[in-house]
């Protein structure tokens, strides 16, 4: 039998998402001066023991335990001194080493020296002498029996001396030696994974070691007899205890990391992953792998990564590295931060996207050997203390108390609040607050990003344009008005032609009434749209993604000041094409659109056609219906292919567009599949940052919609055809006052707006996620009902049970255009809904036999009243009328899931002894629990008929969200007296 995480990955489970988020208490010291000492690793050890309470432990073993430290260059040099022959002419007093620290998990040691081998050759650099491998002690006895099965074969510590590399000074030689170590553990990476060698890198540097484990608090610190030594002397230290969420721990997934540790969750992280993955697959020369991000390792760890590859690869500061990844919230708190820092965090919006939009809840603590810097992300929703003493240590935790120091000697204090920063400069002495750090960030940004400009105030005043306008055009309105005039049809023809019914009309109508989704039911009763029979568009196969357990979704309306849903469309300053048509327009002003959110109306998309600088280009979404799912696959290959030209012949947006569709047999490809097939193709092809792009779509019926579009990877989204149908403006009665109210079209658009923008952040805000760039190109969705051919052109998310392909999308297709031609009016969706009033009165005629409604009141009390009298055929006929409630739902069309479900008998040379099969009641008893419903839910009555059912099989049942009422058991109703004494 498979077990654990080897089971998660076999594919052999619906569930595949096997490393999910991580993080928990964190820390770290720093000595004012970076002057090596013993307290600053004895302090953090201190710490970590006394956070062990945030750490996670099963059957006696930790889920992550690490300490990261400045390279202890007296404790190494004497370690050269006794173990390495001829160490006096190899190293010199003033020499500084550096360290690998390095797990091998392989027990084979042919397999081992293979991987030195690698390791050793990609090391290879003129400021580089490898001076010998050092064998890691460890203390096994401290180790539960679990730990030790996981553990490492071996933990190897790699020592080299470097050349040129004067840390105190920073110059330029270190850092094109830590540039180098970084690229080094790329390609080792890249060859270990190919030789399927399984080692990990914890460090490799001139400046950071790292201790790290499977281990808790205790554990680690008696693990590791280096930390014991005096001799181990640091001037920064920072350190990690790891709770882990919907993560199956291991040590390579311990904390810290190479530059960071994290407490929390990254809610973006597949945006995140996913746009590193685009950024990365463009980088010239090309990364080993294509990838900077290691597969399979947590949020944090892939957090760290990206802040390693603008540390080493770009030369940002640590600082600038950390702020403008996590950025803090700027939109409305302008005040705040300051026209400069706002000038450079829209400057960094506009670049980066979505690799600058790190979502929490986040605390971080990280070090590059100089600074020592706290951060929280803009929600603020993780606690980070600190606090300065006499000397002028900085520490910092997730929580004060910690470390042990005498108040005395303490003489500053505080807690992070959100979106802010703390450091210490080791180099400096000086501790920074978050506008010390924002000006330093400034500085650097204007320094390295000035180019023929003289700030980012007016690099950004000169290549952003608003958009002036806000309405209807003749330009789509004629486009529209051919294709009805070409088929002699009506709208509403063609919104049945492009999948539309009549429900999903009145929302709309709806929306531009009301200024916001009129309310639905949380029951969703109607079948699977993989059942339906009525041709949905595919948006509704799609279930949006919620959070869970600890990274809890934000509220839209209270905390909605940390919401944007700020789009940029055009060139970004990110990567540079060898540009065909805009050689000669380098340096000419408007380079992108600015627009308050992703969703933009005929207008704008005229003024965006007309601006010439913005350099767009359409791609026809459409295909013959005649020639079938070879067509629809060929004419998906063409659009790949030509956004491939477009992008290299200098067009800088890109408009996915059906408009075209149904004229002369031609029908629409769904713009999600179209949109879908465009932007992964991108991304593969490295080209997706040299671009932005629209979709302009008929099938975009609501909020959700547009949410699946942008999550799929749009910029823009252009609903059309949703527009024509207010474009008249709107005539109705008030169901109160009865009276007649209308709208114009202008106010009928600016409430379809305003209530489309309202869905998308109650939508990202579902994940925790506060800016539409940390939700765009995430994917945070599973299809129900999508085969694998639809798959390889949309992307990476979840879709367990296969389904529709190309052909049914013709099928789709040609059924709309058939009920088109035969409509009157604009049909409606019939799919069975599974409360239908037969079902639901099947059930409270049974319901009644047992209880009889009372003549006056309904709700709970129609199914809590006592019977008046006892009467003894009462549950014959409840039995009776139960069969026709049970009946109705056995018989009834597919609906969900389950309702494909047979049960398949073995064969009689299978068949298992009755005495060798469990009774009934021991399957309920061991398999079945009753759950807990919030009440509204689940009446009070049915929770304890249900709890009271379990009670009697001596099963289990839960108490409810509310808890037990106090004469379900047997607690004294006062919390005082003999009862409470004995406890």
């Amino acid at each position: 039998m498979k077990d654990g995480i080897d089971l998660v990955r076999s594919g052999e489970l619906l569930y595949s998402d096997d490393v999910g988020k991580d993080a928990c208490g964190i820390g770290g010291v720093a000595a004012k001066d970076g002057k090596p000492a013993h307290e600053v690793i004895a302090k953090s050890l201190l710490a970590l023991r006394n956070m062990e309470h945030r750490g996670g432990i099963c059957s006696g073993a930790g889920d992550g335990a690490g300490l990261t430290l400045q390279i202890p260059q007296r404790f190494f040099h004497e370690w050269v001194k006794t173990n390495i022959p001829n160490s006096k002419r190899l190293v010199q007093s003033n020499d500084r080493l550096g360290i690998g620290s390095i797990f091998f998990f392989d027990d084979s040691e042919s397999k081992q020296e293979e991987a030195r081998k690698i390791i050793l050759r990609e090391l290879e650099h003129p400021q580089i002498k490898v001076l010998g491998w050092r064998k890691v002690p460890v203390n096994l006895d401290v180790l539960p029996p679990l730990a030790i099965q996981t553990k490492p074969a071996v933990i190897d510590q790699l020592i080299f001396r470097c050349d040129g590399n004067d840390d105190a000074s920073n110059d330029k030689s270190g850092r094109a030696l830590e540039t180098h170590l970084y690229q080094a553990r790329l390609r080792i990476r890249h060859e270990l994974i190919q030789q399927q060698l399984n080692v990990n890198i914890c460090s490799l540097s001139s400046k950071l070691l790292s201790y790290k484990g499977l281990l808790t608090s205790d554990q680690f610190c008696d693990f590791y007899d280096d930390l014991k030594q005096s001799t181990m002397e640091t001037g920064i230290a920072f350190f990690h205890r790891r709770y882990s969420t919907n993560t199956y721990p291991n040590w390579k997934l311990a904390q810290p990391f190479m530059l960071s540790c994290h407490n929390g969750e990254i809610n973006t992280i597949r945006t995140n992953r996913n746009a590193v993955d685009a950024y990365s697959r463009g980088l010239k020369p090309a990364i080993p792998g294509r990838d900077l991000l290691t597969p399979k390792l947590s949020d944090s760890g892939s957090l760290d990564e990206w802040l390693e590859h603008l540390v080493q690869h770009k030369n940002w500061s640590l600082l600038r590295a950390l702020r403008l990844s996590v950025p803090p919230v700027w939109d409305s708190e302008e005040e705040y931060w300051g026209q400069e820092a706002t000038d450079v965090f829209r400057f960094c919006r506009r670049t980066y996207g979505s690799l600058s939009a790190w979502d929490g809840p986040a605390g971080i603590i990280a070090s590059d050997g100089r600074y020592l810097v706290g951060i929280l992300d803009r929600m603020g929703l993780r606690p980070e203390r600190w606090c300065a003493d006499k000397r002028g240590w900085l520490f910092i935790g997730s929580e004060s108390g910690v470390f042990g120091i005498d108040p005395a000697q303490i003489v500053a204090s505080g807690q992070l609040q959100p979106g802010q920063m703390i450091a210490l400069d080791t180099h400096t002495g000086e501790r920074l607050d978050h506008h010390q750090i924002m000006k330093r960030v400034v500085e650097e940004v204007e320094n390295s990003e000035k180019q023929n400009y003289t700030s980012i105030h007016e690099r950004n005043q000169t290549e952003i344009v608003i958009p002036e306008t806000f309405d209807f055009t003749p330009q789509t309105e004629d486009t529209v008005e051919a294709l009805l005039s070409h088929r002699n049809w009506s709208l509403d023809h063609l919104l049945q032609a492009a999948g539309w019914d009549f429900e999903r009309a009145v929302f709309v109508k709806e929306m531009a009434k009301l200024r916001k989704e009129p309310l639905s039911s949380m029951g969703h009763d109607r079948v699977l749209t993989i059942f339906s029979q009525y041709h949905p568009t595919l948006f509704k196969y799609l279930q949006q993604t919620f959070a869970e357990v600890t990274n809890p979704p934000i509220d839209p309306y209270r905390e909605g000041g940390a919401m944007s849903l700020i789009t940029y469309l055009g060139q970004s300053n990110l990567v540079q094409l060898p540009q065909i048509n805009e050689e000669n327009n380098r340096d000419l002003p408007c380079r992108q659109m600015e627009l308050s959110s992703p969703v933009i109306s005929d207008a704008v998309l005229e003024e965006i056609r007309r601006n010439e600088l913005l350099a767009m280009h359409n791609l026809d979404a459409t295909f013959p219906l005649s020639g079938s799912a070879d067509a629809l696959k060929k004419n998906l290959i063409r659009l790949q292919s030509e956004a491939e030209k477009a992008v290299l012949n200098g067009y800088r947006v890109l408009v996915i567009s059906d408009k075209e569709a149904c004229h002369l047999g031609v029908v629409p490809i769904p713009s999600l599949l179209a949109l879908g097939a465009v932007h992964t193709y991108l991304c593969q092809q490295g080209l997706r940052y040299h671009c932005t792009i629209i979709v302009q779509a008929s099938d975009v019926q609501e909020g959700h919609d547009i949410c699946c579009l942008v999550g799929l990877g749009a910029d823009a989204v252009h609903p059309y055809l949703m527009f024509r149908l207010i474009k008249n403006g709107l005539t109705f009665k008030d169901p109160d006052t009865k009276q007649e109210s209308s709208l114009t079209a202008q106010e009928c658009l600016e409430n379809l707006f305003a209530a489309l923008e309202d869905t998308i952040k109650k939508v990202i805000a579902k994940m925790g996620i506060t800016t539409i760039e940390g939700y765009r190109g995430a994917r945070l969705f599973e299809a129900v009902g999508f085969s694998e051919e639809l798959m390889s052109f949309l992307g990476d998310f979840p879709s367990r049970i296969g389904g529709i392909g190309f052909q049914e999308l013709v099928e789709d297709a040609a059924w709309r255009i058939q009920q088109a031609e035969k409509m009157n009016v604009l049909g409606r969706n019939r799919d069975y809904h599974a409360f239908n009033a037969k079902v639901r009165m099947a059930l409270r005629e049974a319901v009644r036999e047992a209880h009889p409604e009372p003549e006056l009141g309904g709700g709970e009390i129609a199914y809590t009243a006592p019977p008046s009298e006892v009467d003894p055929d009462s549950s014959l006929r409840v039995a009776n009328k139960y069969d026709k409630f049970t009946e109705l739902v056995k018989t009834r069309p597919h609906t969900v899931l389950r309702d494909l479900f047979q049960i398949l008998y073995a064969p009689k040379a299978k068949q298992i002894a009755l005495d060798k099969i469990e009774s009934e009641l021991e399957i309920i008893q061991k398999r079945f629990r009753g759950a807990a419903m919030s009440h509204g839910a689940l009446t009070g009555a049915s929770h304890q008929t249900i709890a009271a059912a379990f009670n009697e099989l001596d099963g289990y049942s839960n108490s409810g969200e509310g808890g037990e009422a106090r004469f379900r058991n047997d607690m004294p109703e006062r919390p005082w007296g003999p009862f409470w004494e004995e406890i």
